[in-house]
């Protein structure tokens, strides 16, 4: 039989040796160790941010500030022109019914009429025939009388608002033959005291007196300078004739140039 193996507490024990260390040619050869660098599906775990990092503050510059407030600004007074536009046509809106409902309601218009008939033409106003001349005196009662072809009268038959044709200013005398001849040629006519201050000597005896024709012309007669014209020519021609008539006290006016005065009353 061969020899037995002793136990292993007969062994004897080297405390103050230390067990060599195991050279690398010693590994077991069943290792194969790794050539490069190991790669590992895993995917790569990102470093947490560091908690104690500091937070940046939000900075606005004096410019930025002000053109946020001018941006306000402009988005108010859009606002407050679009509220005043609003109400100005809300107004206008208004006035125009109320307008609406004053206004008459417009007659029906017939479809079936023609479109073509023209409006009756419109008679021009004819001027207002003025006022019969009373029955006058001979003589005058007062400076203020007023010399018509029917004599002397106190109320003036002039109208008010009335175009009245001026002929000449005279001296009494003269103004009531001037008055007769045109009377004579079948034009009315009337010497009309003048309130001008005269100062000659044959004032108060032979005053002065505005001569003017009795027909007058109303507004829109007046308007017609045709009829104007028509009028003023034959009051000369008159005035021609009055003087080639060669009267005995002689002619104190040709009526060459008359004007055309308004009378109001006052």
């Amino acid at each position: 039989m061969g020899r037995s193996p002793k136990p292993f507490f007969d062994l004897p024990m080297n405390s103050g040796a230390r067990t060599p260390a195991r050279p690398a040619s010693s590994r077991p050869s069943g290792l194969v160790e790794p050539k490069g660098p190991v790669r590992t599906n895993l995917p790569p775990i990102d470093a947490p941010e560091a908690a104690d990092s500091p937070t940046k503050p939000i900075e606005f510059s004096i410019s930025t500030l002000y053109w946020a407030a001018a941006g306000i600004m402009i988005v108010l007074l859009g606002v407050w022109i679009l509220g005043v536009k609003a109400g100005k046509s809300d107004a206008e809106r208004r006035l125009g019914s109320q307008l609406a409902q004053q206004q008459p309601e417009s007659p029906a218009v017939n479809p079936n009429a023609p479109s073509n008939v023209e409006p009756p033409p419109l008679n021009p106003e004819p001027a207002p025939a003025p006022k019969e001349l009373p029955r006058g005196t001979s003589t005058p009662s007062s400076l203020s009388d007023i010399y018509t072809a029917s004599g002397w009268v106190q109320l003036d038959p002039r109208q008010d608002a009335l175009n009245y044709l001026h002929l000449a200013t005279l001296r009494r005398e003269d103004a009531i033959r001037a008055v007769d001849y045109l009377a004579s040629k079948g034009k009315s006519a009337l010497a009309v005291p003048s309130k001008t201050v005269d100062r000659s000597p044959q004032a108060s005896k032979n005053p002065l007196l505005f001569v003017y024709l009795a027909t007058p012309l109303s507004r829109d007669q007046y308007r017609d300078a045709a009829q104007r014209t028509r009028i003023e020519t034959e009051i000369r021609q008159i005035g021609q004739q009055w003087v080639k008539s060669k009267d005995k006290g002689g002619v104190p006016s040709d009526f060459s140039k008359p004007q055309w005065v308004k009378y109001e009353k006052n």
